[in-house]
């Protein structure tokens, strides 16, 4: 697999609003860190601010701003709406999820993991896209972006691995295929992205991407949207994957 160039950046005149949910660590964190470093105000989600070491620490010399927010919270999600009020929000990036629990194999399947990996991984990006598209629809041209995976594309299903974590993602891209529909009614694009197989906690030390490489391919595949492009699932190199 050939990883994707870095980036290029932009001037500080091309400044915008980023907003990242899941943001403590992983890809979310590694989408704060390089938006701040290239000179965008961040607004950064997470669970547990308080103990978001790293993230907290980059407050210090970035423009972060970093607010609590639980997305399997109907509450949490209210209360967040509430803080960033009526800001002009350019892109939103909703990285937060979850791989479900251990017995996620045919005959021994827990149904409460199940329930709880839908919250987080389904109806969480879909409490977000909710209360920010009147966000999202400020801006010249707003952009809802959500991580899924290849391995919620039925067309490609050879495996019954991570059963859980499959089915959350494939109704993750058919609801996005939905929000796509509605924001395209106020210019925002919206679509999935596959991050790769990347050395976070959920991923392992064996993947072959490291969070840098894949967060500099997703802001590429965001920089380069157009309406044409809403209610589409690609890689994080841009490839269009199947749904």
């Amino acid at each position: 697999m050939t990883h994707p160039q870095p980036v290029i950046e932009r001037s500080m005149n091309d400044k915008e609003t980023i907003l990242v949910v899941g943001a403590s660590r992983g890809i979310g964190y590694e989408l704060v860190r390089q938006y701040a470093v290239q000179g965008h105000h961040v607004i950064a989600g997470c669970r547990t601010p308080q103990s978001a070491e790293s993230l907290q620490a980059l407050t210090d010399s970035l423009d972060i701003e970093v607010h609590q927010l639980d997305v399997g919270s109907d509450d949490s999600v209210v209360h967040f709406a509430s803080e960033i009020g009526n800001r002009t929000i350019d892109i939103a990036i909703v990285a937060a999820g979850v791989a479900g629990g251990e017995r996620q194999s045919f005959g021994k399947f827990d149904f409460g993991d199940l329930s709880d990996t839908l919250n987080v991984n389904t109806s969480g990006p879909l409490r977000v896209a909710q209360v920010l598209a009147p966000n999202l629809s400020k801006s010249r041209q707003g952009k809802l972006v959500a991580l899924s995976s290849e391995m919620g594309s039925i067309s490609e299903t050879r495996s019954t691995e991570m059963m859980g974590y499959r089915i959350s993602k494939a109704a993750l891209n058919e609801a996005w295929k939905c929000v796509s529909i509605e924001m395209a009614k106020v210019g925002v694009i919206a679509m999935v992205v596959h991050p790769g197989w990347v050395m976070t906690d959920m991923g392992g030390k064996e993947a072959p991407l490291s969070p840098q490489q894949s967060v500099e391919g997703i802001r590429r595949v965001i920089d380069s949207l157009t309406q044409n492009d809403s209610g589409s699932f690609r890689s994080f190199d841009g490839q269009l994957l199947s749904w």
